[in-house]
């Protein structure tokens, strides 16, 4: 099966100069936590969700209609071709733990979306929806000892009230070896 057949055309998009304000207002009145950013031709340039919006106006501690779309987008986004086979889509959608594939043409403009719930609601793509599901809500593989691990140790107490255990960051490396 091709993707054209079970995506979602006539998508809400967003623009880049747009503000935050304006963005979740469409997430919300469409009721769907992202939004593709086009530009003035229609191509995609970046997709904003929800979570972009939220830690964007925490992180800059400013109003949402004071930040603008294009410095809150993802913008290397993984995309799809009407054309392709649903498999190949399920398996870029598990590989990079997305629950929503923009589809796009061959010069690059939004004619669609396939999400999650597309292929749940298809009878012959629950298992691919299975699939998704699983790959996304899964925790990601640490990267190989670049993460560091931070240990509880307990400070002594200075007063009659024990102060709370202080984080300090060890390597995993270090880690594994305490551990046997």
């Amino acid at each position: 099966m091709k993707i054209e057949k079970l995506m979602q055309r006539g998508i809400q998009t967003c623009a880049p100069g747009d503000n935050l304000a304006s963005a979740a207002q469409v997430l919300w009145e469409k009721d769907c936590g992202s939004a593709p950013v086009v530009d003035a031709e229609g191509r995609l340039v970046g997709v904003i969700t929800d979570r972009d919006i939220c830690m964007s106006a925490f992180f800059k501690a400013s109003r949402l209609d004071q930040v603008r779309v294009a410095d809150a987008m993802s913008k290397q986004v993984v995309q799809a071709q009407p054309k392709e086979s649903l498999k190949a889509a399920v398996e870029r959608m598990c590989a990079a733990r997305v629950r929503r594939l923009p589809v796009v043409d061959g010069t690059g403009v939004l004619v669609g979306m396939l999400t999650l719930a597309d292929l749940a609601k298809s009878r012959t793509s629950r298992a691919a929806a299975a699939k998704v599901l699983a790959a996304v809500s899964s925790r990601p593989e640490p990267a190989a000892e670049a993460l560091p691990v931070m240990e509880l140790k307990p400070r002594r107490a200075t007063s009659a009230r024990a102060k709370a255990p202080v984080a300090e960051p060890r390597s995993r490396r270090a880690s594994a070896r305490r551990r046997g």
